[in-house]
């Protein structure tokens, strides 16, 4: 299961523009409201041009390739996100006074990495940027940065590093600055899925729900957040033998994928993938059959398509 932390990423860039100043930094606020409304094509759209501004500052043109990174990445546009971090990466890599900004760009390109499963790299970019977060005493992004480590140690299913991680992601939540209910939600989606690994899945409903709620409140109905707080939910239920639920669950988190981030974004077929299971353990043997066969195809065309497993990054190589 793929969280979201990608949301504190976004709201750490924007927090360090210097508001008040139109052109070209409006234009990067404005792509964050965007971004915020799950509107990632609009995003590339806004900011696609700014990247050939020559009146363009570093943390301006660092920040901008960030956006463009997340905004590809979201859409399903690895290689496309992969280019825009590594440039971000180049603009901010000989500037250590935007050092909180070179963190969020490692941030934000280790999520494409888990996402492509490349769990080294992924490893390796974030605990640098837990450094640095560190170095700087950014509680905030020690919080997110922890967090995300802690699922990466779930899908290695090293639980007892997790809760490490999960621990530290909350005692700097106590004294962070800035965090919104995205970050929350993360939070309680990952004990959730810490839960599940447990098979603890009365438990793993109950921090599913929590996070739902909070997205919910945060982005309202239709946002692909909340649709895949709806799968979440889902795979709990069938766990937990409420299969009910868990059909019910699925089909609304999948409508509300269909309706923003599309039936062919990678997302979507995680969830469709992820719903032939559910389908299965309810006795619908046949249409979870078909449905496997169909979204398994179309996620094979869409890694080939996206040469996902082709290289390792220059970024992540120096990490060796």
């Amino acid at each position: 299961m793929k969280h979201k932390s990608v949301w504190m990423t976004l709201l750490a860039l924007v927090s360090s523009l210097a508001w008040g100043q139109e052109n070209p930094q409006q234009k990067i606020r404005d792509a964050f409201q965007l971004d915020k409304q799950g509107q990632f094509a609009q995003v590339i759209k806004q900011l696609k041009p700014l990247t050939t501004v020559a009146s363009m500052t570093t943390p301006e043109l660092g920040q901008t390739w960030i956006l463009l990174g997340i905004a590809y990445h979201q859409e399903g546009r690895y290689q496309e996100a992969e280019t825009a971090y590594e440039r971000s990466l180049n603009v901010l890599r000989k500037h250590p006074e935007y050092s909180d900004q070179y963190a969020t760009a490692l941030s934000a390109y280790s999520t494409l990495y888990r996402d492509k499963e490349n769990m080294e790299a992924a490893w390796k970019m974030r605990m640098k940027a837990l450094h640095m977060y560190e170095e700087i005493n950014d509680q905030a992004g020690i919080a997110d940065a922890c967090a995300s480590l802690a699922e990466l140690a779930i899908t290695q299913k090293h639980a007892s590093k997790a809760r490490e991680y999960l621990s530290c992601a909350i005692e700097a939540s106590k004294v962070a600055r800035g965090l919104t209910e995205d970050f929350f939600a993360a939070l309680s989606s990952t004990q959730g899925w810490l839960n599940v690994a447990d098979y603890n899945y009365a438990a793993a409903e109950s921090e599913y729900r929590d996070a739902l709620m909070l997205w919910k409140h945060q982005h309202g109905e239709q946002h692909i957040l909340v649709g895949w707080g709806y799968v979440l939910l889902g795979k709990a239920n069938a766990g937990a033998g409420d299969m009910t639920d868990a059909v019910d669950n699925m089909r609304e988190g999948l409508g509300i994928l269909e309706n923003t981030a599309g039936p062919a974004n990678v997302k979507y077929l995680l969830a469709e993938l992820a719903y032939s299971e559910v389908l299965e353990a309810s006795g619908s043997h046949t249409a979870a059959r078909e449905l496997k066969t169909k979204t398994e195809r179309a996620l094979q065309n869409f890694y080939r398509g996206q040469c996902v497993q082709c290289r390792i990054s220059a970024a992540a190589l120096s990490l060796q």
